[in-house]
């Protein structure tokens, strides 16, 4: 989701980069406008940062790396990855800056150059730096409006002050979640790394991720494992085995698959869905067996957004 906690000024809003276009449509409470708005692909720039304060932080490298390009009014959008959640005070940030591919080899060194995929949102503007009334204003209008979330990321957009100006939140057509669909998942071998809880999970992953994003990993396919009692928590690494060798700090251990229902849904929309998918397997007659429930989000290195497409994998009876 967008940041909620970051304190914004109203400004003139900045005019909108690219082919940005969309219909303008009235929210619920008519205290804001919405628009629909296609923003296209965009090659980005991405600084990070996991801790107390990181919004702070990023907006800090911003200023000090970024000076000239934030000047010339390139765009600039921001969202938390990962969300903040449970007793921990930490979270993280993450800023995308267009770039030229010029700017790419300028930066690449020290931050990793991502493609920002784009997508239909609808936006809100922010008033008297209130973000979360931006978007609860969008919350009321898509429940009227036909459209649901969509599995693309959600961003604000910060004008040349850094100072946020416009809400977008992801929307689609498509109702999720998608199934479920009956599948047996094959015995593999994977590399396990145990964490106390999501937040710290993720965080490892964006190491993982910076350290071989210009390397050859081949065939690669990684899972999250949710333990109980909960928050304990696992990242499985599926790649060919003479790879998985190559990897520090992990166990390989066999996983000897089974019968499973899958179901597509976005990770925004996670929480509730994990819950919500076990009735839908009631309603087609299927019974929860015993293997391990897996969430497999990340499907592309080095793609980190957020809000992506997610497969949520439930074992079954025979």
């Amino acid at each position: 989701m967008p940041y909620l906690g970051h304190k914004t000024k109203t400004e003139e809003l900045r005019a909108m980069k690219s082919k940005q276009k969309g219909n303008i449509m009235k929210s619920s409470n008519d205290r804001n406008e919405i628009s629909i708005i296609e923003v296209p692909a965009f090659t980005s720039v991405s600084i990070r940062s996991f801790s107390a304060t990181p919004v702070q932080e990023v907006m800090k490298i911003v200023r000090q790396d970024f000076g000239r390009i934030v000047d010339e009014g390139r765009r600039i959008i921001g969202f938390d990855y990962p969300d903040p959640c449970g007793p921990s005070q930490k979270h993280g940030y993450e800023i995308r800056i267009e770039v030229t591919p010029k700017e790419v080899r300028q930066f690449e060194a020290k931050f990793p150059d991502l493609e920002y995929p784009g997508g239909t949102y609808a936006v809100s503007s922010i008033e008297d730096g209130d973000n979360q009334a931006a978007t609860s204003n969008i919350g009321e209008w898509i429940k009227k409006s036909g459209y649901s979330l969509g599995i693309h990321q959600g961003f604000i957009e910060y004008d040349k002050d850094l100072m946020g100006i416009r809400v977008y939140q992801e929307i689609s057509r498509q109702n999720y979640p998608e199934g479920p669909i009956r599948m047996t998942l094959p015995e593999m071998q994977v590399a396990k790394t145990s964490f106390p809880g999501p937040q710290e999970a993720l965080q490892w992953y964006h190491s993982f991720v910076n350290i071989n994003s210009k390397q050859e990993l081949g065939e690669l396919q990684i899972f999250q494992a949710p333990l109980q009692p909960a928050p304990g928590y696992e990242i499985w690494i599926r790649m060919p085995f003479d790879s998985l060798l190559q990897l520090d700090n992990h166990r390989i251990e066999s996983f000897n698959g089974g019968e499973y229902v899958k179901f597509k849904t976005c990770a925004q929309r996670l929480p509730g869905d994990i819950g919500y998918c076990p009735k839908l397997m009631d309603e087609n007659k299927l019974k929860y067996g015993k293997g391990q429930f897996l969430i497999e989000p990340f499907r592309h290195l080095p793609d980190l957004t957020c809000n992506h497409a997610v497969n949520l994998y439930y074992p079954v009876e025979i």
